[in-house]
């Protein structure tokens, strides 16, 4: 089994020329815009959307993971692949104007990897657009001990742990969300102890830990709504409590609405709770 190995850091992008230290001349490498990327699944799997709550609204059979993974065509990352003992391979996936391109250069000193690029525009051609594109060096070598890499182009450079049939990923900056985001969304119809539309009425959203999510006011037709309320993780257990004070006619009243009874909908990028209270309330 392939043993693979993933760092996650956060870098700049400072992009400099690359020069040609290894002697020899060296081919330049015409750019391919957005490779798939379905191998991250190696490295990054598909964030949990099931664990945590309940679905009223079953998700799509044998969703295709090729929408997640597109996403980090927008992403910074180097791959680094040992095949045997004596070879290094090291793809860098990275943003470039198209049509551009690109010459790796692969520089071994000590124990450390130094991996620059160089871009070429093409004479005459005005790029269309930016595109995610991956770039591949591979360098033999007489051992593997080496620590770390630098990537003068950053200024960055990452620990190594080297070893044969070891795959690693580097992740130099992406913008895609480790977990899905929750949100909630609350709406209702309030009515008196005489079936009348309770107007005016003060409706306070809490969590478990009382925390105020939200704070709404019916209508002049009893009925309050809320949009796209940003929560925490929530559980199976959670509860919401929806407290409602009309001072003036002396209504004062609290429901709890459990996560698992709400309709959810979800996809890659977010889960969405809907909830819904219809009630008559008592004169306290």
């Amino acid at each position: 089994m392939k043993r693979l190995s993933f760092i996650a850091i956060l870098g700049l992008l400072l992009l400099t020329s690359c020069e040609n230290r290894n002697g020899g001349e060296q081919t330049f490498q015409s750019v391919e815009c957005d490779p798939p990327l379905d191998w991250l699944e190696q490295f990054i799997p598909m964030p949990d959307i099931v664990q945590g709550g309940a679905r009223k609204m079953p998700p799509p059979q044998d969703p295709a993971p090729t929408p997640y993974y597109d996403a980090y065509q927008y992403s910074d990352f180097l791959r680094i692949t040992v095949p045997s003992a004596d070879s290094i391979q090291l793809m860098h996936h990275f943003l470039v104007p198209c049509a551009y391109s690109v010459k790796g250069c692969v520089v071994l000193r000590d124990n450390v990897i130094e991996l620059s690029e160089k871009t070429r525009k093409p004479a005459g051609i005005i790029p269309p657009c930016i595109c995610g594109t991956t770039i591949t060096t591979s360098v033999n070598t007489s051992h593997l001990n080496y620590t770390s890499i630098f990537l003068p182009e950053y200024e960055l450079t990452f620990p190594l742990h080297l070893y044969e049939g070891l795959d690693t990923l580097i992740m130099i900056y992406t913008d895609v969300p480790e977990e899905p985001t929750v949100y909630l969304t609350v709406s209702g119809l309030l009515l008196d102890s005489y079936g009348r539309n309770l107007r005016e009425a003060q409706v306070v959203l809490q969590d478990q830990s009382s925390t105020v999510l939200d704070t709404l006011y019916t209508n002049r037709d009893g009925y309050f709504h809320n949009n796209f309320i940003t929560i925490d993780k929530v559980s199976i257990n959670d509860t919401l409590s929806v407290i409602v004070l009309e001072p003036f006619y002396n209504y004062y009243d609290t429901t709890k609405i459990a996560f698992a009874d709400m309709d959810v909908e979800y996809d890659l990028w977010s889960i969405h709770y809907y909830a819904y209270l219809e009630k008559q309330l008592k004169k306290k």
